[in-house]
């Protein structure tokens, strides 16, 4: 086999359509991932994806810089990718969630990027909020990455859940999967947005993506 017949290509982002395709971004090896259309126009990345409670996501520090799941139901896909991606070009964020009631929102950041695992995987970039679930996210900008077994205070545990953490959640899509409202008992620990639904109350779905600034088209109003 020649060298040419060697090498193949990956595209370095998701081709305009939804499917499962090999991407290769400076830094990793090719890895498979999930592109979605249908949500918020073309070329979105998914970076994780719940829908179900299947997946595990207390998960440790080794398995989140990993990667875990199934993309064809959930998944994370792992913070040395996600740092890889978001590191090789500017990036925005999507996330779409939606509650047990069948109601929905978004939010958009027209930034981000996460550092590498030396810093461990800071949020050192998250740009300018629309959408209408409320910017939850901003507490967590500039917050370093943490597990229950690698963390500088006890939020990975008593939210039981992987996250950006500062004091420690505003909203936390790493955390338990449970059923809507619940008690008390139970405040604080499952998968939040807290500017739409409070921290009493567990999402049903949630998806993280990004897309590269340059692939974005402006809808028409």
């Amino acid at each position: 086999m020649s060298s040419d017949q060697e090498k193949a290509y990956y595209p370095s982002s998701c081709p305009p359509w939804e499917n499962i395709y090999t991407i290769q971004v400076p830094g990793v090896a090719p890895f498979n991932a999930l592109c979605d259309s249908t949500l918020a126009g073309d070329g979105w990345l998914v970076v994780a994806r719940r829908f179900d409670g299947s997946e595990n996501f207390y998960r440790n520090w080794t398995m989140y810089k990993q990667g875990f799941g199934d993309l064809s139901r959930e998944f994370f896909i792992g913070l040395d990718n996600l740092h890889a991606i978001t590191a090789s070009q500017a990036h925005e964020l999507y996330i779409y969630i939606e509650d047990f009631e069948g109601q929905h929102r978004y939010a958009l950041y027209s930034d981000f990027a996460i550092s590498n695992e030396n810093k461990l995987y800071e949020m050192q970039i998250l740009g300018k909020y629309s959408g209408d679930a409320g910017d939850a996210l901003r507490r967590h900008a500039n917050q370093k990455f943490s597990t229950f077994d690698k963390r500088s205070n006890n939020c990975p545990i008593d939210r039981r859940g992987a996250w950006w953490y500062k004091d420690c959640a505003d909203c936390n899509l790493f955390a338990m999967y449970m059923s809507g409202k619940f008690g008390t008992e139970f405040s604080f620990i499952g998968m939040s947005w807290d500017t739409w639904r409070d921290a009493r109350y567990s999402l049903k779905v949630m998806q993280m993506m990004v897309r590269p600034k340059s692939n974005r088209v402006e809808k028409k109003l």
